[in-house]
């Protein structure tokens, strides 16, 4: 999947651990020798992610640390760790600096949370929709942050709703976020860290804004009446 050009600046800016970087045939063989199929998505990862921190100018407690496969780990040739669940096959692929949730990439790709070991909760279709939303909101930084996550009622007419007045940001949406912005504003509709659900999220150049179009949501049934702090998102499962 191809980055943004967006994107591909942001992520030239960031500091990277090269400890848990290597090459695509240093990797395949680590795979042979541990008898494990050759995964192109988990390659992908480990050689062009892996060891990124992701960051937000001004929000030091969103940082994630991208990790996959250590040098050491497939110098030394030790064993691969992975989980399966379900029908998923998934590794450990990276910290939030605050988040209590353990976060897993699958052999799909797919960036995940787990429901207590039975079943994954899967954010992103790949690692490059997480790249691009981090890039986004590194972007806006300075705009202001609605400090509440709200419940949706309605995801159908919530999407009605945003394509009617928003333009979709395709580099950072898929099946499981969708992110609309206009002049002044950007909206995030992502899956909720320990559910299935989405939640709904403003970001603005200013507060008066925020209030209107969530009054207007709420009005019509679409929001939820109840709230998450934004400060709670990750330090306290949602």
């Amino acid at each position: 999947m191809k980055l943004s050009n967006k994107t591909v600046n942001y992520l030239s800016s960031l500091n990277r651990n090269m400890e848990w970087t290597s090459s695509e045939n240093y990797l395949k063989k680590y795979f042979k020798n541990q008898q494990f199929p050759i995964s192109k998505e988990l390659i992908n990862y480990q050689i062009n992610y892996s060891g990124f921190d992701l960051t937000i100018r001004n929000e030091e407690k969103n940082t994630f640390q991208l990790y996959l496969f250590s040098n050491k780990q497939i110098s030394d040739n030790e064993g691969l760790e992975y989980e399966r669940v379900g029908d998923k096959t998934i590794f450990t692929c990276g910290d939030h600096r605050t988040s209590q949730n353990w976060f897993y990439i699958t052999m799909e790709e797919e960036i995940c949370t787990t429901f207590n070991g039975d079943s994954v909760n899967i954010l992103y279709s790949a690692i490059e929709k997480k790249v691009d939303q981090y890039a986004l909101r590194n972007e806006i930084y300075d705009w202001h942050q609605h400090p509440f996550f709200y419940k949706i009622i309605a995801q159908t007419e919530l999407e009605q709703s945003m394509n009617g007045k928003f333009e979709l940001i395709v580099e950072a949406s898929d099946q499981y976020a969708s992110w609309w912005r206009n002049e002044n504003m950007v909206i995030a509709n992502g899956t909720w860290l320990d559910r299935k659900d989405r939640f709904f999220h403003v970001y603005g150049e200013n507060e008066k804004n925020h209030k209107l179009l969530i009054k207007e949501l709420r009005q019509n049934g679409i929001l939820a009446l109840d709230v998450i702090k934004s400060i709670d998102i990750y330090v306290n499962k949602c």
